[in-house]
């Protein structure tokens, strides 16, 4: 079905996107289109009406809520009900501020990888969201030709937004991936967590460290929102207090979140500093190989390689551990993406709220 204009008038008091879903809807009836006749694409129906494709989206989403559609996931939306009583399984991604997967960063691309090989796995259909976010999720959850099994939420820092998501759809099943919120646990039911067990991976790097007999261990770190950081410290800390040493906090040195080339710069600038203070260090644990380059860029440039061990965690770019030969922990990005999808197309419920993937522990000699 083809629509060359859909005219949008701007002292109607009707939302844009309602208007064109009228449009549309009065389209579909004067022309009477055969059952299964493809609905124009979101690009098309977006110039058309001179908008936004998240606009034109919304107006498609409202088509759908009205069971005048259905949707085929990788195929398109078309006009009717489905012809068979099979519906495809489908899990929603909805992100911070992206709606497609080529906009990821390196970590959330990391995930989405993960997600949809196992969302591929188990026959599912993996599919962004379009904002605004409830809207979206009622449009999905309603459309007779999908079985809507969940939403994953993707680099998700907005916890009261994810509240309100899983108190509106409390038959939903929503699952944040990676951030680690503060207040997390107390959040309802259906709103589930799979999370890097970024203390136990902290813990057995610090153990490995007294191992090989280190005792001034330093800690470099990141202070953020998200308790992931905070876990590592923890992890940090019980290390030494099941060893039996004592932790001196004037060893540990925080810094904001900022990209990592700007990490690199900062540990380099504030090993410099400790090690004029504190000369008898003789590990730094950082908590992301950014921080890790930087304090090891001090250690070679001062010929201290082998008397003080740098360690890092993450492994986000393998190769930054592997070229600078020094120990991390390896964060497992896909495993993670993929315990979120198989959380939320499991037959049943988890009774336990969140899971913990174990990453792992990578030692390279220098």
């Amino acid at each position: 079905m083809r629509i060359r204009s859909i005219p949008v008038d701007a002292v109607d008091e009707r939302a844009v996107y309602l208007q064109i879903a009228d449009r549309l809807k009065a389209t579909i009836e004067r022309r009477r289109p055969a059952p299964g006749t493809q609905l124009p694409h979101l690009a098309e129906i977006a110039r058309a009406a001179g908008v936004s494709l998240r606009t034109a989206d919304r107006a498609v989403n409202e088509l759908l809520r009205q069971g005048l559609c259905f949707r085929r996931p990788k195929k398109g939306t078309f006009i009717g009900k489905p012809r068979t009583g099979r519906r495809r399984n489908m899990v929603a991604i909805l992100h911070s501020w992206s709606t497609r997967p080529d906009q990821l960063n390196v970590l959330q691309a990391r995930l989405y990888r993960g997600a949809l090989a196992e969302a591929d796995r188990r026959r599912a259909d993996l599919l962004f969201v379009q904002r605004p976010a409830a809207e979206s999720v009622a449009a999905y959850a309603s459309s007779p030709g999908l079985n809507l099994k969940g939403v994953l939420l993707l680099n998700w820092l907005d916890l009261e937004a994810a509240v309100a998501l899983a108190n509106q759809f409390p038959e939903t099943r929503f699952v944040c991936v990676n951030h680690d919120l503060p207040g997390f646990d107390g959040t309802p039911a259906n709103l589930l967590g799979v999370f890097n067990d970024d203390a136990g991976g902290a813990r057995r790097m610090t153990e490995h460290l007294l191992s090989q007999g280190r005792r001034h261990i330093a800690l470099f770190t990141i202070d953020v929102r998200s308790r992931n950081y905070r876990r590592r410290e923890e992890g940090y800390a019980r290390a030494l207090a099941d060893a039996g040493v004592a932790r001196d906090e004037t060893l540990t040195v925080r810094f904001d979140r900022q990209p990592g080339p700007s990490q690199v710069k900062v540990a380099r600038a504030a090993a410099r500093k400790l090690s004029e203070r504190a000369g008898d260090i003789d590990a730094v644990f950082c908590a992301n190989d950014h921080l890790a380059e930087g304090v090891l860029d001090h250690v070679e440039a001062t010929g201290q390689r082998e008397r003080i061990l740098v360690t890092g965690y993450d492994a986000l770019h393998e190769a930054i551990s592997r070229e600078r030969k020094f120990s991390t922990v390896a964060i497992d990005y896909e495993g993670l993406g993929a315990r979120a999808v198989a959380l939320l197309t499991a037959k049943t419920a988890r009774s336990a709220k969140t899971i913990r993937v174990k990453p792992q522990l990578i030692v390279r000699g220098h």
